[in-house]
């Protein structure tokens, strides 16, 4: 989204290569499982050097027997990735002990975690947006294909852009009412 919340940029060259890079990760380089559905525990059972996930798939990650941690979220050259991040970044230095007194021996850097959040603000103002749970419905099944590789990231995009256009506008104009 552009910084004023009005305009999607989700299929401008920097989103686009971001979305392209986690699809090569699994389909092309194969270091990421494929099956979106059961990302977390074929990476806990040892069957992908690495993938993305939130907070929902750490309980599952500490009962692994695998050696695994924490790692930035990749660059493409001059943009970052972007996720869902959790709504209360206040909520997130409690969760974090929580998960590293659950994670007992492991010596996970969970401080990365928390450092992390702080690259995507935009995500939180996004989350507050009256049409998010709109916004989300839409972009759902479309990152969906792009995951499941049916389609390029670029064509996902340009695809969902005009819906997402139009309920930003919607929101936009209940907020001048």
């Amino acid at each position: 989204m552009t910084p004023d919340l009005t305009r999607f940029t989700g299929n401008e060259p920097g989103p686009v290569a971001s979305l392209q890079a986690l699809q090569d990760l699994a389909w092309k380089h194969k270091v990421m499982p494929a099956d979106a559905a059961n990302m977390t525990q074929e990476f806990a059972s040892g069957q992908g050097a690495l993938y993305g996930d939130g907070t929902w798939g750490i309980q599952i990650l500490l009962q692994s027997k695998e050696t695994w941690d924490f790692a930035p979220f990749f660059q493409v050259p001059g943009y970052r990735a972007a996720g869902a991040i959790p709504g209360l970044v206040a909520n997130l230095p409690a969760w974090a002990e929580l998960m590293r007194q659950a994670a007992g021996n492991r010596q996970l850097n969970f401080g990365l975690l928390l450092e992390e959040v702080q690259n995507f603000g935009m995500v939180l103002q996004v989350r507050k947006l009256p049409a998010w749970d709109a916004i989300d419905r839409a972009m759902r099944p479309v990152v969906w294909s792009v995951f499941q590789n049916q389609l390029p990231a670029q064509q996902a995009m340009d695809q969902v852009a005009p819906q997402i256009n139009k309920l930003l506008a919607e929101a936009m104009a209940g907020k001048k009412q």
